[in-house]
């Protein structure tokens, strides 16, 4: 805590620990996830306000905050072209799972915003493509199911691109293809959030709870906080990362929480 400072002059937070995380020394400090990072914002924020003497009213409570919420990310469904202003040096991800269009996928991948580009899909992609725009491709997710091709993990080897390989299946899944697949990489399964593992929320009606987003997906010119108002068809004015937005299709969402901020209405 502050050494050089009164107890009026400083408040002292503590972060969530939960097993396995360490204390933060500094700001350097790599670790995979920061334990001051799990301090609430509206604590932070509250405690700013207080010493400056100044009226902080936030009327949401956080319940959850995912591993990437402090970072930002756009992605963008190719069912449109976009140019993204002052997206120099930063990664704008494909969303080729939501919207598997090679044609769209190959004029977005032309478009010079100063990007990389990483690329998920759940299907092969025509490996041409992916050559064309080999310089901009960051990182290719492939998304695999049962229907899933060795043949484009092998093409994608020789493109030189660096891919991902994971999968929404089970374990079983996973071990009854890892021989297939032992000479490409490992298989990474991907498993949506159980509220019952999770302190705050086991007890929690999800349909009454909201969040907010610091990942954005562009559709058709629209913008969405998450996948699953996409899938109910709710779009959002704007990116706005202090907007705070209803839950919709809890199973959905559940997919898609790593850059959200669950929270409830204080009572």
């Amino acid at each position: 805590g502050p050494y050089w400072s009164s107890s009026e002059d400083s408040i002292s937070l503590t972060p969530h620990f939960k097993e396995g995380m360490l204390p933060t020394y500094t700001p350097s400090q790599k670790l995979n996830k920061k334990v001051i990072n799990t301090i609430n914002p509206e604590d932070i924020a509250g405690s700013v306000c207080k010493l400056l003497d100044l009226e902080f009213e936030y009327p949401f409570e956080s319940l959850y905050i995912g591993d990437c919420y402090k970072e930002a990310l756009v992605e963008h469904v190719p069912n449109c072209t976009i140019n993204v202003q002052g997206f120099s040096g930063q990664t704008l991800y494909e969303r080729m799972d939501l919207n598997h269009d090679e044609e769209c996928l190959d004029k977005q991948l032309s478009v010079d915003c100063g990007c990389n580009f990483s690329i998920i899909t759940e299907k092969p992609i025509n490996v041409r493509i992916l050559k064309k725009h080999k310089k901009k491709i960051k990182t290719l997710f492939y998304r695999m199911d049962k229907g899933h091709s060795i043949k484009f993990v092998k093409d994608l080897l020789k493109t030189g691109i660096k891919y991902i390989l994971t999968t929404r299946e089970s374990q079983s899944f996973v071990d009854s293809i890892k021989l297939d697949y032992m000479d490409y990489g490992i298989v990474h399964i991907y498993e949506p959030l159980d509220p019952s593992e999770i302190d705050s929320l086991k007890n929690e009606d999800l349909e009454s709870l909201y969040f907010s987003s610091n990942k954005f997906i562009i559709s058709d010119q629209k913008f969405y906080p998450n996948t699953s108002y996409i899938k109910k068809g709710i779009s959002v004015p704007s990116i706005d990362t202090t907007m705070v937005y209803p839950i919709e299709d809890v199973q959905s969402f559940l997919w898609d929480t790593d850059y959200v901020r669950i929270v409830k209405k204080k009572s």
